[in-house]
């Protein structure tokens, strides 16, 4: 049996492909096309999320 990231985490987007490191009771959170950011106190992710290619900066 394989685990999936939003059955430990409430609040997540569809299409999870990857967390960031915690840090400060936050991470990113990774979809195909956007960048989240959770935060553990909230139980939920912050805004609609960010492109990915605004996140890492390319034209």
């Amino acid at each position: 049996m394989t685990a999936r990231v939003k059955d430990y985490f409430l609040g997540l987007p569809e299409n999870v492909q990857g967390v960031s490191e915690w840090k400060n009771d936050e991470a990113k959170i990774y979809t195909p096309n956007l960048v989240f950011t959770y935060r553990v106190y909230n139980k939920r992710v912050d805004g609609d999320g960010i492109p990915l290619s605004t996140f890492f900066h390319c034209d």
